[in-house]
């Protein structure tokens, strides 16, 4: 799917700044995180207009993520220097990931999320023809980076993804969960497979982004046979499996000339 399905929406899905408007289209304004400022020219971010605490992004990566939780780091020259280096790269060149070289580079800022004083939990749902199955919790992901994973019961599961170690703390069912799985549910279904992943805070939950091949489809699960429980309850619609049935010569095509948009 990663290397052959060409489906014009991903990189709508993927931009951070363009799913912006067509989630709230579906789920409404207040599920959005506020848009502080956005624009492709890192010379042109006006500090003088932002107050602290805010995150500056980019919107075609993962990881570039600058955070700015008091005056003082509001380093001018190091941040232009950094952001600038995220929009010459681009999170499609390190897993063959084409949709998003098909978006056009641009910076994102907006406030920090806070509950009583800590970055939430993230909430991963992952999202199989309309269905969530499974949610992967995220704590402490720019510090000490743990997961864990439940179902839609909230009952949690023994399995982990990646590298991380797998959280052995409690973490209480989310005040809104049926909503989320909701939202999720909305947003992923138009997709065989989305990961959704949302925020849930006092006043309600709030969308963060839309992933289709999570960790580039390169992460590991521990222990590695729970890929298989994942991979059973992706059924590709057969619209999706006539598009990946190309000739050979084809094949090797795309994979040596990506990316075909």
């Amino acid at each position: 799917m990663k290397l052959f399905n060409r489906d014009q929406r991903l990189p709508v899905y993927a931009d951070k700044i363009a799913v912006k408007k067509v989630i709230a289209g579906k789920l409404g304004d207040d599920w959005m995180i506020p848009t502080l400022w956005s624009g492709d020219d890192p010379g042109k971010i006006p500090f003088a207009e932002l107050t602290p605490p805010y995150v500056i992004k980019t919107n075609q990566g993962s990881g570039t993520n600058y955070f700015v939780h008091r005056g003082e780091d509001v380093e001018l020259d190091k941040i232009r220097g950094l952001v600038g280096k995220w929009l010459r790269s681009n999170q499609g060149i390190y897993c063959y990931e084409w949709h998003y070289l098909a978006i056009r580079a641009g910076i994102l800022i907006e406030p920090i999320l806070t509950v009583a004083g800590k970055m939430p939990p993230d909430f991963k749902f992952y999202v199989f023809n309309g269905k969530a199955h499974f949610i992967e919790v995220d704590i402490d992901r720019f510090t000490d980076s743990r997961n864990m994973f439940f179902d839609t019961n909230w009952q949690r599961q023994q399995f982990s993804l990646g590298r991380r170690p797998r959280a052995c703390i409690e973490i209480r069912r989310p005040p809104h969960l049926s909503n989320m799985i909701a939202a999720a549910e909305a947003i992923g279904g138009e997709f065989s497979f989305a990961r959704v992943d949302l925020y849930d805070l006092p006043q309600g939950p709030k969308f963060g982004e839309v992933t289709f091949f999570p960790g580039g489809g390169q992460e590991v699960f521990n222990p590695p046979e729970v890929d298989r429980l994942f991979g059973d309850l992706w059924k590709l619609p057969r619209c999706e499996l006539s598009a990946l049935a190309k000739p050979a010569k084809s094949r090797g095509y795309v994979l040596l000339k990506w990316p075909l948009y």
